[in-house]
């Protein structure tokens, strides 16, 4: 896992309306997501503009790969990530938009949150999928539930079964 940087408000107002501030992202890690649990091979620019008023504008633009947990079998699953978007800086809580920070920029946890939204809710991965056994139980897949049920019988009619037929009935 690569850290990267932390900016100090001063860092960011020097890059406020000039260059993009640009980075790539090997590997990083969520905590406690349940529907992500990283991203890798990230590239990204972060546009910042002043706004005044303590505030500043950020346009996020990432291009990668989130990991999520296939929901089958938790193992990793890679899925595409392409994100674009404007968040606003600020050091006080006025509106729900805003991504709060006083001096200093954690920029790990600033990508985690713009990314974390886009984290599918339910990931399976491709191929062959080898289901989970335990201590007297299974995960099935739907075709093998069919199987199962289609030599079992309805207990509805199951009394039927019981039922003998007279062969010399009297009339």
């Amino acid at each position: 896992m690569i850290k990267l940087m932390k900016l100090t408000r001063s860092e960011i107002l020097k890059l406020a309306s000039k260059e993009p501030y640009q980075f790539t992202i090997e590997r990083l890690d969520t905590k406690n997501d349940p529907y992500l649990i990283g991203i890798r091979d990230v590239r990204g620019e972060i546009y910042f503009d002043d706004l005044g008023d303590d505030k500043i504008s950020a346009l996020v633009k990432l291009k990668g790969e989130m990991i999520c947990p296939c929901a089958m079998t938790l193992e990793e699953v890679f899925v595409p990530l392409a994100v674009d978007e404007e968040v606003y800086l600020a050091k006080i809580d006025d509106h729900e938009d805003n991504y709060i920070f006083t001096d200093e920029l954690d920029l790990d946890d600033f990508i985690l949150k713009i990314v974390s939204p886009y984290a599918p809710i339910k990931v399976v991965k491709n191929g062959k999928i080898e289901y989970p056994i335990g201590d007297g139980w299974r995960v099935l897949s739907e075709d093998m539930l069919k199987d199962l049920r289609r030599d079992e019988i309805d207990p509805r009619l199951a009394k039927l079964m019981e039922y003998k037929f007279d062969d010399d009935e009297k009339e």
